[in-house]
């Protein structure tokens, strides 16, 4: 079995975190709710026999219960990764930070109307970026590994550089952010790779969907940086790693300019 994760994989290419915030997984988080409902009944039959006391007192008891389950299912919030490594592209057309030890790929310049523009792939290691530049075969990525894919440009640079741009099909408007995160989701929703692909979370100028399959987690992102420049990024981690994954995903997102 072989997966292409490269340029056209992405049109072939979940559970949904806000952009604003990444949480680590909890290990055993179990919600079960029904012995609170229990108590709530109770403290309602106890309010309507006139019993006052004892229905605050299981009110108490519900609202505690609560909160226990709450803070058993949520985890403190991930650091966000330092980002001392700064990629320019050949052109100048942007500019992104990453993690210190991570290498980068060959750039893809992607000329359209306005003439700048492309992809730039990076790895936490080699392996890590062949991820994304070359087929493999029943591979998949460690633990502590991670790759992504950074575009910035146009809307239709964004969509060539991951070849799901057609020049024979009448192209929609894809001014906007809405419209070109949308035509991204589908035509990723379209192909094969990912199992599990989230609906789109818009936060200001930025739009993100997780993505999932048996052998990654991933997150994708979407900023509009002005009228004609967008910004893409898609990076992927192990499975089980999703909040590892967002956590860096949103950092390097955030520096592209």
């Amino acid at each position: 079995m072989k997966k292409q994760l490269g340029l056209v994989a992405l049109s072939v290419i979940s559970l949904s975190l806000p952009f604003n915030a990444a949480y680590a997984q909890t290990a055993d988080c179990a919600i079960d709710v029904q012995p609170i409902v229990a108590t709530l009944i109770e403290a309602q039959t106890a309010a309507a026999s006139g019993d006052q006391d004892a229905a605050l007192q299981q009110l108490a008891d519900a609202k505690t219960a609560i909160e226990t389950l709450e803070a058993g299912c949520t985890a403190e919030p991930l650091p966000p990764p330092e980002l001392s490594e700064t990629f320019t592209a050949p052109d100048d057309s942007f500019t992104f930070s990453y993690p210190a030890g991570w290498v980068a790929g060959q750039f893809v310049l992607t000329l359209d109307s306005f003439g700048n523009g492309g992809r730039a792939i990076i790895g936490s290691n080699e392996t890590a970026l062949d991820m994304l530049t070359q087929t493999i075969d029943n591979t998949k990525l460690e633990p502590e590994e991670q790759a992504a894919m950074i575009i910035a440009g146009s809307p239709s640079t964004v969509l060539y550089s991951l070849g799901i741009y057609d020049s024979t099909v009448e192209q929609p408007d894809l001014s906007t952010l809405e419209a070109l995160t949308d035509y991204i989701q589908l035509a990723i929703k379209d192909g094969p790779l990912f199992k599990e692909i989230a609906d789109p979370v818009y936060e200001g100028q930025t739009a993100s969907f997780t993505i999932a399959d048996t052998e990654f987690d991933g997150m994708v992102l979407v900023s509009q940086l002005d009228t004609d420049k967008f910004a893409f990024t898609l990076l992927i981690g192990d499975t089980g790693t999703q909040a590892a994954v967002n956590s860096v995903a949103q950092a390097i997102h955030s520096t592209i300019q």
